[in-house]
């Protein structure tokens, strides 16, 4: 007891030493917006903004982790609201779309690449042709990444740059069974007022390794995402209208399939590629349990076990600390 009472004493005595020193410096314990001439990199952790300017004429020790300006030098999208940025060296130096696909489990990669490299894939993952090979194609290896850098405007203060996320891409392997993959929204330039905007899991980032005497399509350059569909569920849709769930306020999507089934009589999930220029923000996605939940159902496979989601209305942190 007479120890706790000791330090006790000695935190209040260091509270009193902290609010002494900033009633001398005249500093307001009240948050306050950073003026938008400071800078162009934006804080959006209020806690965080605070402490960087708390006794700015004062020496210390520790620092704010600072902000890396990706615009300069990185991959922009297609609106250029937003920039990526991958490390020079991938994770997987050359890998074949064969070897991929079955290493990492993903039946359906060979003929998405394939649709995408023919330019037969819609928006939403839709494709036409019923190819499940690359062997007509002019490359056949990959590189690949496990992550990468997203980094966007700020939406109420578009001129300031925000603090860059990361876009994971972990794909199963014998310690992670189940992964792990961040959900994201794409924009796309050919999709109709009407159409959501999809929402997909990033499965692999990659890059087509082009062979000698080769030239390949525009469209096949850049870095590319392969991905597995969401789609908005029909229970709250029409045919030119989405519609949040009554008393949730968020939207619902579920997994989308094939019509084919695979060796073991698994439904296979539709999957589809895209530029990674077109993902257009980091999105959170939260299981729909139902009456009872399924106990198997834990942080690692809550993306994979369950088949229906609700969009998270507060997955951007700006907009969760703005409101």
């Amino acid at each position: 007891m007479q120890c706790v009472r000791i330090l006790d004493r000695l935190e209040k005595a260091r509270m009193f030493h902290l609010y002494a020193t900033l009633r001398d410096q005249k500093i307001c314990l009240i948050n306050q917006l950073v003026a938008e001439e400071d800078s162009l990199l934006a804080e959006v952790n209020p806690k965080s903004s605070w402490l960087s300017r708390a006794l700015p004429n004062k020496k210390h020790i520790f620092s704010i982790w600072s902000i890396r300006n990706h615009f300069l030098k990185g991959i922009r999208s297609l609106d250029a609201k937003a920039v990526f940025h991958l490390t020079k060296q991938p994770n997987m130096g050359s890998v074949s779309i064969q070897d991929a696909a079955e290493h990492f489990a993903l039946k359906d990669l060979p003929r998405a690449i394939s649709d995408y490299a023919l330019g037969l894939q819609q928006v939403g993952g839709q494709s036409f042709s019923g190819s499940n090979n690359c062997m007509n194609l002019a490359f056949t290896h990959i590189h690949m990444w496990y992550k990468c850098k997203i980094q966007l405007h700020s939406t109420f203060r578009p001129h300031l740059i925000m603090p860059a996320q990361t876009i994971q891409a972990y794909l199963s392997l014998p310690k992670t069974l189940y992964g792990n993959c961040d959900t994201v929204k794409l924009s796309c330039p050919n999709r109709q007022d009407f159409t959501p905007f999809p929402i997909v899991q990033v499965c692999i980032i990659f890059q087509v390794i082009v062979p000698k005497n080769t030239i390949l399509n525009q469209h096949l350059a850049p870095a590319l995402v392969y991905v597995q569909n969401f789609g908005f569920s029909g229970q709250w849709r029409d045919s030119r209208s989405i519609f949040a769930k009554e008393n949730v306020d968020m939207y619902i999507v579920e997994w989308l399939f094939r019509n084919t089934l695979t060796a073991d009589g698994e439904r296979l999930r539709m999957g589809g590629v895209y530029p990674l220029h077109s993902i257009h923000i980091l999105v959170d996605l939260i299981p729909v349990f139902g009456a009872v939940m399924d106990r198997h159902i834990n942080a690692s496979n809550s993306l994979k076990l369950p088949t229906k989601f609700y969009v998270n209305n507060f997955a951007d942190k700006e907009m969760y600390n703005m409101f």
